[in-house]
C-alpha cells in the first residue's frame, strides 16, 4: 500500500492518505487477510476511520481485492464519515464459488483450501477463515443463505432487507468496479462486477438482470440512474496492473473540483479511454483518501 499511497500523493499533491490496517504488526496484519471474523474486522475499521480527524468530512476510497469488498461493507454499515467515491479493484462483490490453485510453498493458502473444501459452512470456518465468509456457490444457495452471515448480509440477500445499506450505496458520488479480464484468482472473475452463474443456464448473469439490481436491494440501480455506477475492465491477471493504470484511475475519478472527470457506463468497455467524454462530473475536491 505504500506504493499506492505514494502514487496518489504524486498525482494529486497535498492529498492526505490513510491505509486501513487490522493490526499494526505487519505480519499479523497480513495474516488477518486469511484468518479472522470479517464482521469484527469491519467494525474495527469503522472505529479506526471514525477516529481520524482528516477523514471526518468524508473521503474517497480505493479497495484492492477483498479489501474492496470490505470497504463496501464499511460504506453500507457505518459510513460515518461518508465515502464519496469508491473504486474497487478485482473485488469479490458476488463472492467466490471455487478456489484458485495455491503455489507449492504457500502453506497458508493450502490450509485455507483444506478448511473450505471440507467445511466451508462449519461454525469454525465461518468465524475464522476470511475467504469462507464470502464463499457463495449458486448451486448451494439455500445453504449459503442459512449459514453465511457476512456476504449474504452486505449483499442484502436475506428476506428482510436493510434499507440503510441501499441508502448508503445510492448516496455515493461514484462506485467504480474494476475487473481483471484474465483473473485466475477470483472464480468467477466477473464477481468483481456483481456477476454470478445462473444455475439453470450455466451462463453468467449480468448484474442488471439480477433481482439484486432490478429490485434495488443495494442501491445500485438508484446510483446507476444518476450515472454513478461504472464497470471497468483491465487486461491481465488478478491485481496485475502498472503504475500508469493506477495514475489513469486517480486522474479520471479523483481529480480536484477544478479539473473535470469523465466517465461512462458501458459494461463491455475494455479501458478507461472508452469513457464517454460528453458525460462529465466534477470531483468533490476532497483531498483525503483511504486505501
Amino acid at each position: 500500500m505504500q506504493r499506492v499511497a505514494s502514487i496518489i500523493k504524486e498525482t494529486n499533491p497535498g492529498t492526505f492518505v490513510h491505509s486501513v490496517y487490522l493490526n499494526e504488526d505487519l505480519q499479523k496484519d497480513q495474516n488477518a487477510g486469511y484468518f479472522g471474523y470479517v464482521n469484527d474486522q469491519v467494525e474495527f475499521v469503522c472505529q479506526q476511520i471514525s477516529s481520524i480527524p482528516e477523514l471526518s468530512q468524508g473521503f474517497d476510497a480505493m479497495g484492492f481485492s477483498q479489501g474492496g469488498l470490505f470497504l463496501r461493507a464499511y460504506a453500507q454499515r457505518c459510513n460515518q464519515p461518508p465515502v464519496r467515491n469508491l473504486v474497487t479493484w478485482g473485488s469479490p462483490h458476488y463472492g467466490i464459488s471455487d478456489l484458485p490453485p495455491c503455489s507449492a510453498d504457500d502453506f497458508v493458502c493450502q490450509q485455507v483450501h483444506r478448511v473450505i473444501k471440507f467445511g466451508v459452512y462449519s461454525g469454525w470456518a465461518r468465524k475464522n477463515i476470511v475467504q469462507a465468509q464470502y464463499y457463495r456457490n449458486p448451486e448451494e444457495y439455500d445453504k449459503y443463505l442459512e449459514y453465511n452471515d457476512f456476504l449474504a448480509d452486505i449483499n442484502n440477500e436475506y428476506a428482510d432487507k436493510n434499507r440503510t445499506y441501499s441508502k448508503n450505496i445510492a448516496s455515493l458520488d461514484r462506485f467504480v468496479m474494476i475487473v481483471f479480464r484474465n483473473d485466475t484468482m477470483l472464480v468467477p472473475k466477473e464477481s468483481s462486477w456483481f456477476q454470478s452463474y445462473d444455475v439453470k443456464t450455466g451462463k453468467l448473469l449480468p448484474v442488471k438482470y439480477t433481482q439484486m439490481y432490478r429490485q434495488d436491494w443495494l442501491g445500485l440501480k438508484a446510483l446507476d440512474s444518476k450515472a454513478g455506477l461504472e464497470f471497468v475492465g483491465f487486461p491481465g491477471d488478478h491485481m496485475r496492473f502498472a503504475d500508469k493504470d493506477l495514475v489513469d484511475v486517480i486522474e479520471r475519478y479523483f481529480r480536484p473540483a477544478n479539473e473535470g472527470v469523465s466517465y461512462g457506463e458501458d459494461d463491455d468497455r475494455d479501458r478507461l479511454e472508452k469513457s464517454d467524454p460528453a458525460r462529465r462530473k466534477e470531483s468533490n475536491g476532497q483531498r483525503v483518501f483511504l486505501i
